[in-house]
């Protein structure tokens, strides 16, 4: 009878108390600093019991509840939908409910129990059936899109563990308001429930989603594997996000090394081809100060020649043109001599200007320049 009749066949004994005790202890503290990771981390878990009545899945989440932080855990269990919930879409009432990141959220049926107990007592058919667990994968499909760790536990009893079980529970002191009409209606209904099941299992178990089937007759064993299985998913869960974590951190250190060596490349570049911009040559000429090459009118006298408006005003720049060119006689086309002029700067007729205003005795005589 798939995956449940495989559970039945194991016939796994009970892990003896002290075993039990043994392993417990240091099951409880990866847990514990797992669940501390979590509280760290960018996604949430959410940890889903369903089942046959009586196979543990209260047990279980009070076990969570007791072992764990309660801080970091929200256990939601449903009863029959409100009005209110009614009137709003199907899993409105579970969005509500959902863990936000860094949190743990216990769920006791949840979005499985409708459409399994409508399809036992038979309010839907198989094709009704499908269509819910269509929609619900789709909705546990978006949870792990989003980053979700889902879990699904499937406590599982046969029809006779099943029947002893709901016995036990009637009979005990305190827990015999627990077993009531409608769950030995249900047990009546055992394999239409077990055949919904094995549906629900195969159509909803996905890798993003996965079932796990727990056998439900032993409360020792049944604790351990499934806190054990929760722990593994965990720990690998978080192991993946440290992984990432370290490779884009690597990639970080990786992109500000090539900056930097790139940067150094350019500011190689810079200073083995640029670094004339920052190194200025003087050229030194001999410009000959003669009163008329400046525009001088010797016939107006020495002191007119000395007075300091026609001093001002001579021309300066033709005098410094006339010194390049003597300085570099083989450059003799007018283009190549106009490229000349513009080597030197264009203040070197402002330089000589300067002097001659300063000591106009200068005229005349030859003026040792050096231009930039």
């Amino acid at each position: 009878m798939g995956v449940f009749g495989e559970v039945a066949r194991r016939r796994a004994a009970e892990v003896p108390k002290a075993a039990f005790e043994a392993r417990a202890k240091p099951l409880r503290l990866a847990l514990v600093e797992a669940q501390r990771a979590l509280a760290k981390a960018d996604f949430p878990a959410i940890v889903l019991f369903a089942g046959v009545d009586g196979a543990g899945k209260g047990e279980t989440a009070d076990l969570l509840n007791e072992w764990l932080d309660p801080r970091g855990i929200e256990t939601h269990a449903y009863d029959r939908f409100a009005e209110e919930e009614r009137r709003r879409p199907a899993f409105w009432r579970y969005w509500r409910d959902l863990p936000p990141r860094g949190g743990l959220g216990l769920y006791l049926s949840a979005w499985y129990s409708a459409p399994l107990v409508d399809r036992a007592h038979g309010r839907i058919g198989r094709e009704g059936l499908d269509e819910r667990l269509a929609r619900i994968a789709a909705f546990e499909r978006m949870l792990a899109d989003d980053g979700a760790l889902i879990l699904k536990f499937w406590m599982h009893l046969d029809r006779g563990a099943q029947r002893k079980r709901l016995e036990s529970l009637q009979k005990h002191p305190r827990d015999h308001w627990r077993i009531g009409e409608w769950d030995w209606r249900n047990w009546h209904r055992y394999d239409r429930f077990v055949e919904a099941a094995e549906r629900i299992v195969a159509h909803t178990g996905t890798a993003a989603a996965p079932w796990h089937v727990v056998d439900g007759r032993h409360p020792r064993r049944r604790a351990l594997d499934v806190l054990e299985t929760l722990r593994q998913a965990l720990e690998a869960r978080l192991a993946r996000r440290h992984a990432a974590e370290r490779r884009f951190r690597i990639y970080g250190m990786v992109a500000i090394g090539l900056a930097v060596f790139f940067l150094a490349v350019l500011f190689a570049s810079i200073c083995s081809r640029g670094y004339s911009a920052f190194v200025q040559t003087f050229v030194r000429l001999e410009v000959v100060l003669d009163p008329e090459v400046l525009g001088l009118d010797e016939r107006r006298g020495a002191d007119a020649v000395r007075g300091v408006n026609a001093v001002r005003g001579a021309d300066y720049a033709g005098a410094v043109k006339q010194a390049l060119h003597a300085l570099f006689p083989e450059v003799t086309k007018r283009r190549d001599r106009r490229k000349l002029t513009r080597m030197i700067s264009s203040g070197a007729g402002y330089q000589v200007r300067e002097a001659v205003v300063a000591d106009p005795a200068l005229i005349g005589s030859t003026l040792t320049l050096r231009v930039p």
